[in-house]
């Protein structure tokens, strides 16, 4: 739910509950006020049948008029004080107020009722309820509207802001710059965005300059080292230990260069130096790439099926190239001698599968920089992370899937 949204419902919902409460509370005022006044009427009858009883020393005719009656019984005993109720008389649907006292005239006690017709009271809150019922509504609407359309207005600020952040990549090595805003807590948010952007600008390119840097140094000591290992292991009066030993150093050198390689290639493809296009013949590269992995593939009794089409893709050619090397590398290694591959291409997806380990991969962790999973000391955990940088490099979606014994990766073109 998004803030104007939420802040109009919290808004709206209290407002209601504020309008409603503040309605029923003057309803009453109202009701208690109209009845007040009825019952001063009330008492001024009162004091003109005493006055008339005071001077003539007996009782007024009796009233009976549709909104007024006033009537005499008489008693034994008199009522103490005076007595008002809210009743409806026989026969009428209409509300009347009556109030009830005694009197004497010509030395005999009387209850006088004097009752006054409620139809003015409530249709005078009726009319009042309904009028303020209808100014409640209006003001409800207009608060809704001028709140929608003024804080829609101020927080466009905001939302201009949220745009601008997101487009944001360090890759392109673009500073953030913000429209000014006119309002201080914008302002103040803009400016440390701007800072930590920067900030965050600043430090990928001193962590991608010292990889570059770092890989490349590394890449002449390697060579040497490992020529230097190759020399030594040529001597005939080496120990079987002794070279078994530098052979596993060899390994575990060759393993280092190869990350070395991932490690420069990511960081060649986080740079954008792959940026150029043309229209590539994947099917071409598949079939030059079988015809390099052919011969391994014979050595560990590899058996492949091809089901390939013709495809044509605009793509950097090298990046493809490192794709489908990366692939058939994860195929292969993976693999167990006397396996099988399968390699189907059309214009929607190229799919490459292997049997192997019967346990499926975690697809979460997958593609991520060092996952080894079989713990291989020939394998240093970058091949996939490589795959999935040249995917979203390329425009491309790279998933994993697991059959029965066998582990499937699909390339989406589409």
């Amino acid at each position: 739910m998004k803030l104007l949204e939420k802040y109009n419902r919290i808004n709206l919902l209290s407002t209601i509950a504020i309008f409603v409460l503040a309605g029923i509370a003057f309803y009453f005022a109202l009701h208690f006020t109209l009845l007040r006044q009825v019952d001063e009427d009330l008492e001024i009858e009162q004091n003109e049948i005493s006055n008339f009883v005071h001077q003539h020393d007996s009782l007024p005719r009796p009233v009976e008029v549709k909104d007024q009656q006033i009537l005499f019984r008489q008693t034994a005993e008199p009522v103490e004080g005076q007595l008002y109720e809210t009743i409806e008389m026989p026969g009428d649907e209409e509300q009347f107020r009556k109030l009830e006292f005694s009197i004497r005239a010509g030395g005999q006690w009387y209850n006088v009722s004097v009752s006054k017709s409620l139809e003015g009271t409530e249709l005078i809150t009726r009319s009042v309820f309904l009028i303020t019922f209808c100014t409640i509504l209006l003001i409800l609407i207009a608060t809704f509207v001028i709140n929608r359309t003024t804080l829609k207005r101020l927080w466009q600020p905001f939302y201009h802001s949220l745009e601008i952040l997101q487009q944001f990549k360090v890759g392109n090595r673009q500073v953030l710059k913000f429209p000014p805003t006119g309002i201080d807590e914008f302002s103040f948010m803009n400016a440390t965005l701007e800072r930590s952007t920067e900030k965050a600008l600043q430090d990928y390119e001193a962590l991608k300059v010292f990889t570059e840097n770092a890989s490349h140094e590394l890449q002449t000591p390697l060579a040497i080292i490992r020529s230097k290992l190759e020399v030594i292991m040529q001597d005939e009066n080496m120990q079987e230990h002794q070279f078994a030993a530098l052979q596993g150093a060899i390994e575990a050198l060759n393993k280092l260069a190869r990350m070395n390689q991932s490690l420069l290639l990511l960081t060649k493809i986080e740079n954008e130096q792959f940026a150029s296009k043309s229209l590539v013949s994947i099917d071409q590269l598949l079939t030059k790439k079988i015809a390099q992995f052919k011969e391994l593939w014979e050595d560990r009794h590899l058996t492949v099926h091809t089901e390939i089409k013709a495809v044509t893709l605009n793509a950097n050619k090298e990046l493809i190239e490192f794709l489908l090397n990366n692939l058939f590398s994860n195929a292969t290694r993976h693999n167990y001698d006397h396996g099988e591959i399968f390699i189907s291409l059309d214009e929607e997806q190229m799919v490459i599968s292997n049997t192997g380990n019967n346990t499926p991969l975690s697809k979460t962790h997958l593609f991520q920089r060092f996952y080894n999973p079989s713990n291989s000391s020939t394998s240093n955990g970058l091949g996939l992370a490589v795959i999935r940088q040249i995917c979203e490099a390329s425009g491309l979606r790279v998933t994993y899937d697991y059959e029965v014994e066998k582990h499937v990766f699909t390339i989406h073109f589409k």
